[in-house]
């Protein structure tokens, strides 16, 4: 059933971090050892999201079912904009220089006052998933880059052979954890940009939702989210924000 319901009214996308060790001990004279052989590192296990920071604004979650009963319980939480030069997190637009440096840079960014936000998000299988998710059914992420760039990192990290990354759909494809930033170009310096944009998640041919649930925090009032907001739950849409 679908229902639209009308609303009333700092931390780096992914840390990778790399563990030191220790130099192993020569072994005893006389004794030699073989090295077993290495093997590929496996992909990181899905995590589920810790406790809500406090620049949290909006905190969207579904149930994602796939046709061979795959579950993953999906999470978005958005973040609440940061100006172009806040130097207490460079993280973001560093990003977008780092992806499309040919298109999105440093003195564009100055000239049109930009800011920006990001937005966490997990795909953890459930406990009453019964198989692994398939491949050929991704869920897609919004916003979309539909009059905003977006920048993927994490499982949502953009194809490397890809020629406008910034402008290309971010989706989950696999269980995991990753993150967005979006820009959001001159918001006038109220950082309220981010209102004018969808949240959440769509699903693929044969993937159905459930248990669809939206939390705006206070945060969020505050940067303007719910004036004019609208959401949408039902067994392929779930997500909130602006009408299109």
């Amino acid at each position: 059933m679908r229902t639209h319901t009308l609303l009333a009214a700092a931390a780096p996308l992914l840390l990778l971090l790399a563990g030191c060790t220790a130099t192993p001990a020569a072994p005893p004279e006389g004794e030699t050892y073989v090295s077993a052989p290495e093997t590929p590192d496996a992909a990181p296990a899905a995590e589920a999201p810790g406790a809500v920071e406090a620049d949290t604004t909006l905190i969207v979650k579904t149930i994602a079912t796939a046709p061979n009963g795959a579950q993953l319980a999906l999470e978005m939480r958005v973040h609440q904009p940061i100006a172009f030069d806040d130097i207490a997190n460079q993280t973001l637009p560093g990003a977008f220089v780092e992806s499309c440096g040919s298109t999105y840079n440093a003195d564009l960014f100055a000239a049109e006052a930009w800011s920006f936000a990001r937005a966490n998000i997990s795909a953890v299988p459930t406990a009453a998933s019964t198989s692994e998710w398939p491949l050929g059914s991704p869920i897609g992420v919004m916003p979309t880059p539909d009059g905003l760039p977006i920048v993927g990192r994490g499982m949502l990290r953009e194809d490397p052979s890809a020629t406008t990354p910034c402008l290309d759909a971010k989706s989950v494809t696999v269980p995991g954890n990753g993150a967005i930033a979006f820009g959001i170009g001159d918001d006038s310096g109220t950082f309220r940009g981010w209102v004018s944009h969808r949240y959440g998640f769509s699903a693929a041919s044969g993937v159905t939702f459930s248990e669809c649930t939206f939390e705006l925090t206070a945060v969020g009032g505050q940067f303007g989210g719910g004036e004019g907001w609208s959401s949408v739950t039902d067994v392929s849409d779930c997500s909130i924000g602006a009408n299109s």
